[in-house]
């Protein structure tokens, strides 16, 4: 199984995709990298789900509170995508669909 953690700046204050790329955007180059092909090679992320929603799922309500933690899973490009809130932490796990077939 792969997965990404993001989780906040070093002043606790913004996400770290403030100043990294979006979870939406590993994602897509963690499963280009599993694939051994350019990101621009796969399709497209919003086909399969809104990449702006999803990154809104995990950074911080517009008063600064987190959000509660949360889980989201979905198929894109022959993966399992999971990503996961557990505050202050976002994972990302990218599974091949052929190891969940028995």
């Amino acid at each position: 199984m792969g997965s990404e953690n993001f989780s906040r700046d070093d002043s606790g204050s913004q996400p770290a995709w403030h100043t990294e790329p979006s979870p939406s955007t590993k994602l897509v180059e963690r499963i280009a990298a599993r694939a051994e092909i350019a990101s621009d090679d796969l399709e497209p992320l919003y086909e399969t789900i809104d990449p702006d929603a999803l990154d809104a799922l995990f950074v911080p309500r517009t008063d600064g509170s987190d959000r509660p933690g949360g889980q989201v899973t979905f198929t894109y490009a022959g993966y399992s995508v999971t990503v996961t809130s557990d505050r202050p932490a976002v994972r990302i796990d990218v599974d091949p669909l052929d190891e969940h077939r028995e």
